[in-house]
């Protein structure tokens, strides 16, 4: 039986149950929801670290080891790469992500919406 520990250390809450065949320990599951995307924003262009996504990191691009770590994420059905970039969107589809191109945007979050619409 799984327990998580609370502010109180005396309380603790069970979760050893199992909904509908799922483990509600899983990444962003919730009773009811039957699909979990992962929706990672990636742009080329930085002041201080421009191409950061694509900088190598043992060997492979950074980005590809962030799709990696998403994918490994228990309750996800789809990661996705939010990108203006076609560069980042060839290294995601190379790691085995979902890359979507949008356009020009202020914020992660708005790249992010831009790939949820």
């Amino acid at each position: 039986m799984r327990r998580r520990r609370t502010n109180n250390p005396r309380e603790s809450i069970d979760y050893g149950c199992v909904v509908d065949g799922r483990d509600p320990l899983g990444v962003g599951w919730r009773p009811g929801l039957s699909f979990v995307a992962i929706i990672i924003p990636a742009r080329f262009g930085a002041q201080r670290f421009p191409g950061k996504p694509l900088a190598d990191l043992a060997g492979k691009p950074l980005i590809a080891h962030v799709v990696e770590r998403a994918q490994r994420a228990r309750g996800v059905n789809v990661v996705a790469v939010a990108t203006d970039d076609e560069r980042i969107a060839r290294a995601v589809e190379q790691a085995g992500g979902e890359a979507i191109l949008t356009g020009p945007a202020a914020t992660g979050t708005d790249r992010v919406a831009q790939a949820a619409r």
